[in-house]
């Protein structure tokens, strides 16, 4: 292997590395912004946070936490297999993989 192949290598694996990280990020942001919601609703309601209908539940705060991440995300993947459609997507695609 060739120093340019070393460098093409280290590159891609940057790229990619960084969509993994920002994406991570941008999970754990809206999970934190979706707890901050969730205390709101909480203290609004006069509903304690850690009330819990059965043994089972995690919680009235935790429940709404994990609706409202669970439907962000499947709403993330459906944008997400939208945009895969576009051009734009994949020439981008096709000048990272043929780096």
């Amino acid at each position: 292997m060739s120093v340019k192949d070393y460098i093409l290598c280290f590159i891609k694996s940057f790229l990619q590395t960084s969509m993994i990280v920002i994406l991570s990020l941008g999970i754990l942001y809206v999970i934190r912004i979706n707890l901050k919601f969730a205390n709101y609703i909480s203290n609004i309601t006069g509903i304690p946070s850690d009330m819990s209908i059965s043994v089972m539940s995690a919680g009235f705060v935790n429940n709404i936490v994990i609706l409202m991440s669970t439907m962000e995300i499947v709403l993330f993947v459906y944008l997400f297999q939208k945009i895969m459609k576009t051009s734009f997507y994949e020439k981008t695609r096709s000048f990272i993989v043929n780096l």
